[in-house]
């Protein structure tokens, strides 16, 4: 029978064994435990753009971040950029100016950009701040082309393997914001207040739209939308939806093809004027893809000045343009000499306009004209000699508006009189003393009154040189009076004592101008006698100086009395101009 000393091994023995299983589990061990600890942190990150606009090409990626463990000389460094931007990898540098003597080669792919150091310099220690430039100008890195937050960005740094030293996956994102549409504007066929037409709408794309991709247009208040309809862009394929919701107006595509940027054209239909005459306010165009994520936007868009629905504006092509012109002076009561000067003035309107007037006058009634001047600009005025005649002659005048190819409007005046040079010189030749009485016995009226004779509804102003100045419409004579009790009315051959002038002008700092021909609203000043326009560049402006009411101060003038105006300095801002509320008079005031 065995011993327990012959049946086991002996002690020393089995030392060696368990010392023998313990060298190879430290060898195990030592195999399987990481040769590098888990990444440490990147901090201080930041990816910083060029430029922060959709669908920008960057030139440059700039980043920045403080490492904990030290980057080897040949060492990696790789920038990951979120889905949205585009990246076309090629040769691309980067400089870092805090890491030295390195080269660094790009093996980017996808969205990451990956830079090895050449070798050539020291190890990076640890707990260095870095920055270094992505230069991307021969390659490109896309921003995306929706407005919003960007994501995260990761940056990492590696050893020559690859194997991560320090990272930070989640670098804060940027935001993107929406880039301007350019030569944008929304023109509505008729400027008439309270007219149903049809807009269309112009501007440049800087991203492509989508082919399910929207433009959004938001009127100002005062418009009603609530029709919008048959909405269509003659530049874009697919159909066309219009929805509504508020002042907002959305076209949406579908189906279609992508639409590259370059000029674009779409029409709305069933939109309505505001039925305050007045401006418009600005308009919006936005673009924006399926899930209303902007790409282009302009919230300026150039306001337009709605026109009462008498007055001249944009027409549509369905409406027939109407075109007026009056005579206003000379009058039938008017006399002349041979070789006088004859102040010939006359007023257009309608809902179409012209540029110039052809002049002619008849001796036989009408049965015959003779030209003065063919088209010569359409001021209002103008100044003829009175043609030479050897015994009093019955004159009528004629005034025809044209566009040079077609007679469009024309009026007559009634006859006046020409009276001979003989004539004259024979009444002159009378006793000083009749002249004399006759001088002291004038009953003209004084300065400052305001006159008209018994058979015409046309009010004069008398000057300080005794010359009667027409009002060419009650508007203006409104403008300094408040109704017509001290119109003095004298009788019609009374009126050939005073020669005619220029027609009076609306009174400085009582009004806002506005010519029908031009979308700008001026201001009225007085300087030396003269009448001053002066511009108000924006509608905060207006609304600082006049009040949130300001477009109820505007008043047309017809162009016929542009030429009578100087156009001053522009108003910039309040400083630029002293207002009196108190002398301001609106439209209805003036129309009452």
């Amino acid at each position: 029978m065995l011993s327990l000393k012959e049946s086991y091994p002996s002690v020393s023995m089995f030392k060696h064994i368990l010392l023998g299983f313990g060298t190879v589990c430290a060898a195990l061990a030592f195999f399987f435990v990481p040769q590098f600890a888990h990444a440490a942190a990147l901090t201080s990150t930041d990816v910083a753009l060029s430029d922060y606009h959709t669908g920008y090409t960057t030139p440059t990626v700039t980043i920045t971040f403080t490492t904990t463990t030290a980057i080897p000389a040949d060492g990696k460094i790789k920038v990951t950029l979120p889905s949205g931007f585009t990246l076309v990898h090629g040769d691309v540098p980067i400089t870092c100016s805090t890491i030295d003597g390195t080269i660094f080669s790009d093996t980017s792919s996808g969205q990451t950009f990956v830079f090895t150091r050449g070798g050539l310099g020291s190890i990076q220690a640890g707990g260095s701040v870095e920055t270094c430039a992505i230069n991307v100008a021969s390659t490109s890195v896309t921003n995306p082309n929706v407005a919003g937050s960007t994501g995260t960005y990761t940056i990492e740094t590696t050893n020559a393997a690859g194997v991560q030293l320090d990272i930070d996956a989640a670098v804060p994102a940027d935001t993107i914001i929406a880039s301007a549409l350019t030569s944008t504007n929304v023109q509505p066929a008729s400027l008439r207040s309270a007219t149903t037409n049809t807009v269309t709408l112009s501007f440049t794309l800087i991203n492509a739209l989508e082919s399910t991709g929207k433009i959004v247009v938001t009127f100002p208040s005062g418009y009603n939308v609530a029709g919008a309809n048959g909405a269509t862009c003659s530049t874009m394929n697919g159909s066309f939806a219009t929805s509504v919701a508020s002042q907002v107006v959305t076209i949406t595509r579908s189906p279609g093809s992508s639409e590259p940027a370059g000029a674009q054209t779409c029409t709305i239909g069933g939109i309505v004027n505001p039925v305050t005459v007045g401006t418009t306010g600005t308009y919006t165009i936005t673009t924006t893809n399926s899930a209303d994520a902007v790409h282009d936007t302009d919230a300026a868009v150039t306001a337009d000045l709605i026109t009462s629905s008498g007055s001249s504006g944009s027409s549509s092509s369905s409406e027939a343009l109407t075109y007026t012109v009056t005579v206003m002076t000379p009058v039938a009561v008017d006399s002349y000499t041979s070789g006088e000067s004859v102040a010939v003035t006359w007023a257009s309107a309608g809902t179409g306009s012209f540029s110039f007037v052809n002049l002619s006058y008849s001796t036989d009634a009408g049965a015959t004209w003779t030209s003065i001047a063919t088209n010569t600009a359409n001021d209002g005025a103008y100044t003829w000699t009175a043609l030479t005649v050897v015994e009093e002659t019955e004159v009528m005048l004629k005034v025809e508006g044209t566009d040079t190819a077609s007679v469009l409007a024309t009026d007559m005046s009634d006859a006046f009189t020409i009276e001979a040079v003989d004539e004259v010189v024979a009444e002159e030749t009378e006793t000083e003393t009749e002249t004399e009485t006759e001088t002291e016995e004038s009953d003209l009226l004084p300065a400052g009154t305001y006159m008209k004779g018994t058979s015409w509804s046309t009010v004069y102003y008398i000057d300080e040189n005794e010359t009667r100045r027409p009002f060419l419409d009650s508007q203006t004579y409104f403008t300094y009076m408040t109704d017509f009790s001290d119109v003095v009315t004298v009788a019609d051959e009374d009126l050939s004592e005073y020669m005619i002038g220029t027609p009076m002008l609306p009174k400085e700092g009582t009004v806002l101008i506005k010519v029908q021909s031009l979308n700008k609203v001026y201001a009225l000043e007085e300087e030396n006698g003269a009448s001053i326009l002066r511009w108000i560049t924006s509608e905060d402006l207006a609304i600082s100086l006049y009040g949130s009411a300001w477009a109820d101060y505007v008043i047309d003038v017809p162009a016929t009395a542009w030429g009578k105006f100087t156009i001053g300095e522009d108003v910039d801002s309040a400083a630029d101009i002293e207002v009196d509320m108190g002398d301001m008079r609106t439209r209805a005031e003036l129309n009452a």
